[in-house]
């Protein structure tokens, strides 16, 4: 089970939200999903796990070093790759 500490973390650093925010300015089809609420519950449970997030981390960096021109972007990125690096280490703590 995972402790209050990971989901703490997850919330204060508004982390699903953050996460969608960025998937979305990437998405080339906007309509792939019905609703925000139902690509935030499949964040919320791929982030869950140590795969999920060392997905989404891969993933930004690889979006990292495409847009590394835009300063928003990198600025935004490198801060999202940071917190998910450290739910990851929360999840590490735990097993």
């Amino acid at each position: 089970m995972i402790k209050r500490s990971y989901y703490r973390f997850e919330k204060s650093h508004n982390i699903v939200n953050r996460t969608y925010d960025m998937l979305y300015y990437f998405l080339k089809d906007k309509n792939a999903y019905s609703s925000a609420e139902e690509l935030k519950n499949k964040i919320r449970q791929q982030i869950k796990t140590l795969d999920g997030i060392e997905y989404f981390t891969k993933y930004f960096d690889d979006k990292l070093k495409e847009h590394h021109e835009d300063i928003e972007i990198t600025c935004n990125l490198r801060e999202l790759i940071t917190d998910l690096d450290y739910l990851k280490l929360y999840i590490v703590q735990e097993k």
